[in-house]
């Protein structure tokens, strides 16, 4: 045999063995890819959330809690944004596993299954056990996030929605409607200032404030305020609210009370809640004069 022929032999032979070895790592990710990512993917299968009565969702600075409570949801004892509880049972139908991303422990606190910016989350059901999973930073990839199961070392990259509507504080899983009212139905509108009280009342083609004619744009602008209230923020807390305290009363036909409203206008913001509500909602500062305006803003210029 010629000294060619047997570099050529031995070539060949390196470009199989190279082969081989490529076609192996592939297998062996594969092989690390369905195991680690198969745990994660039955339990997001064995999620239904028709059965679930509790998430717990534990994050590095708050610790939400939601509840049902009969046909709607309480998030640590508060009445829950109907919109962020639907996109939380949304992200968690609609979610994929992708590939693993490490199965190395020593790369858990860098992605974020671990340590500091780790969020574990629990779902309890009526009539199953309780399930668990580690949500960590966010992928490389828009719209992934990386996330492992407890007690295992593979982190899987998780295709959807469920991280941005898992990762807030507890403010923005609270309900911010203040009001509904249908002003169509308001008749008297009874409101009390520092400066002085009033009554509105509405008569067959105009609002009256006593024996003369109300303001009609600084009505219009009370009953646009009243259709539709959504607070910015909440001021729950042990301390006063700041401000001038006024109250606002919407009467409809047949003396029936539609909303009654104690306030508070300061220079911040306009803190308000309800009758018989402790909760205390913030509002933006302008819209104490627009809602419950002191008595020289409604009699007709």
């Amino acid at each position: 045999m010629s000294e060619r022929t047997l570099r050529r032999i031995l070539t060949a032979l390196a470009v199989v063995l190279l082969l081989y070895s490529a076609l192996e790592l592939v297998a062996r990710v594969r092989r690390g890819s369905t195991a680690g990512g198969g745990g994660f993917a039955r339990v997001l299968a064995g999620l239904d959330t028709a059965t679930l009565n509790r998430v717990r969702m534990e994050g590095p600075a708050d610790t939400v809690l939601l509840e049902r409570a009969g046909e709607r949801w309480t998030a640590n004892g508060h009445p829950t944004d109907p919109a962020a509880v639907s996109r939380l049972f949304r992200a968690l139908a609609t979610s994929e596993v992708g590939a693993v991303a490490a199965n190395n422990p020593a790369n858990h606190e860098r992605l974020g299954v671990a340590g500091a910016d780790a969020w574990t989350l629990r779902f309890e059901s009526v009539d199953g056990h309780p399930m668990e999973i580690v949500l960590g930073k966010t992928g490389t990839r828009f719209g992934t996030a990386f996330a492992r199961l407890p007690g295992e070392d593979a982190v899987i990259t998780l295709i959807g929605d469920l991280r941005p509507s898992v990762v807030k504080p507890l403010d923005q899983w609270r309900d911010r409607r203040v009001a509904r009212v249908d002003t169509g139905r308001v008749v008297r509108l009874e409101v009390t200032t520092a400066s002085g009280d009033y009554v509105l009342q509405r008569g067959d083609n105009r609002w009256s404030l006593g024996a003369a004619p109300a303001d009609s744009f600084t009505v219009a602008m009370m009953l646009g305020e009243l259709a539709d209230v959504d607070a910015t923020g909440f001021a729950d807390g042990e301390m006063a609210p700041a401000g001038e305290r006024r109250t606002l009363v919407a009467v409809a036909e047949g003396a029936d009370t539609v909303l009654a409203l104690e306030g508070w206008v300061g220079l911040d913001a306009f803190v308000v809640r309800r009758a018989r509500d402790a909760t205390l909602y913030e509002l933006s500062a302008w819209r104490g004069d627009r809602m419950m305006p002191p008595p020289d803003s409604v009699r007709a210029r």
